[in-house]
């Protein structure tokens, strides 16, 4: 594989892996957390009561059976989450790409502002650049 030497590509491409990561992490963590609650069923208690050293614990307020019920679900909940955010970071990318594409004299100002949305980039870098 060949070394990329676009420095903002190598942000997007670290960004990317980040956010994956990240996202991995929580999906994890729910799994986790979810397998956890398992040893409290049937407790009466409150997760704050349960887990009083964990941050943010008082807004979610809620029997450990309901919240494994949430945990269990959450898988859909942060997949919808990060399609936008991964499609903000290419967004990003692609906004870095027209400007170097402006700079080289392949496209006019006037067509990277008029490239605003994310639907718009791709066309325009196809026809700046005579690829797909």
């Amino acid at each position: 594989m060949r070394e990329v030497r676009f420095p903002a590509y190598r942000r997007y491409e670290a960004r990317r892996v980040e956010a994956s990561n990240a996202m991995m992490a929580l999906l994890a963590g729910a799994g986790m957390a979810s397998h956890l609650l398992k040893l409290t069923a049937d407790s009466r208690h409150l997760l704050p009561e349960v887990f009083p050293q964990v941050p943010h614990i008082g807004r979610f307020n809620l029997t450990t059976e309901v919240a494994r019920q949430i945990l269990d679900a959450a898988d859909r909940h942060l997949g919808a989450m990060s399609i936008p955010y991964a499609l903000a970071l290419h967004d990003d990318f692609l906004r870095d790409c027209l400007e170097l594409l402006e700079k080289a004299g392949r496209c006019t100002p006037r067509a990277v502002a008029g490239a605003g949305s994310l639907a718009a980039k791709h066309p325009l870098i196809e026809r700046s650049t005579g690829g797909t």
